[in-house]
């Protein structure tokens, strides 16, 4: 079970759309549940929630419900989601690791508020895919928002990591869109939770291997080197609570 969680005021028609997640559903048979947040915002900063919402309480509440109804595996229950749902997700990695296996996160980074308040839970492998030139969610960070080496040190660091043998590969440039793809992968970690990035030099604020959803110079570029979706379904397979 994949919980994937809309953008900030996107809808779940839109992610799934944007995700292309419907031939990997069928040829998977993972169940992906879509839920929409209150105004189409997720409240995914721990340190100025708002106290009318409980968004964490509701997805996990969304899990019971999908878990006792369709009779999945509730070791197999993972969250992924886009820009705000990103960020959600990484508080999801925070406040429900006794709940979710794994976590993706696309083209966002980490809330300072998630950083201070993840002190408890068992730790998860996550995987990270950002663009350097995202113009809403800066590689190099902005505000409360952390840059994408801050992020990935975190995780690396909450997983028990170690840094020095994290292996780099450039991967193949498979189309001529302008972007390229470094993975950096993190598999010496004491808790055994690999913490993998996807670097999109040249990628904007986008779902890689999904469609332009906005025009680039509003949201940059939308890489076609990747298949974001095939990725994270293929990272999640890997692991169960």
């Amino acid at each position: 079970m994949v919980v994937m969680l809309h953008g900030n005021g996107g809808t779940p028609q839109n992610q799934a759309n944007l995700a292309e997640i419907a031939p990997l559903v069928a040829s998977s048979g993972t169940w992906v549940f879509l839920p929409s947040a209150v105004n189409g915002v997720w409240d995914d900063d721990p340190s100025s929630s708002d106290p009318s919402k409980d968004d964490v309480g509701f997805i996990s509440r969304v899990i019971d419900i999908a878990v006792a109804g369709y009779q999945l595996d509730a070791d197999r229950v993972y969250a992924a989601g886009l820009s705000n749902g990103g960020f959600m997700s990484q508080r999801l990695a925070c406040e429900l690791s006794d709940r979710i296996a794994a976590v993706g996160v696309v083209s966002a980074a980490l809330r300072t508020g998630v950083q201070s308040n993840c002190a408890g839970g068992a730790p998860r492998p996550i995987t990270l895919i950002v663009g350097t030139t995202d113009p809403i969610v800066p590689y190099g960070g902005i505000g409360n928002i952390r840059s994408a080496d801050a992020t990935l040190a975190f995780w690396a660091a909450r997983n028990g990591c170690v840094s020095s043998a994290a292996i780099v590969t450039d991967l193949p440039n498979s189309t001529a869109d302008g972007t390229t793809v470094r993975q950096t992968v993190h598999q010496a970690c004491a808790s055994g939770k690999d913490v993998i990035r996807y670097t999109v030099n040249g990628g904007g604020h986008a779902w890689p291997g999904g469609w332009q959803y906005l025009p680039v110079p509003v949201i940059g570029t939308t890489s076609t080197d990747i298949d974001a979706s095939a990725i994270l379904f293929g990272f999640f397979s890997r692991y169960t609570r």
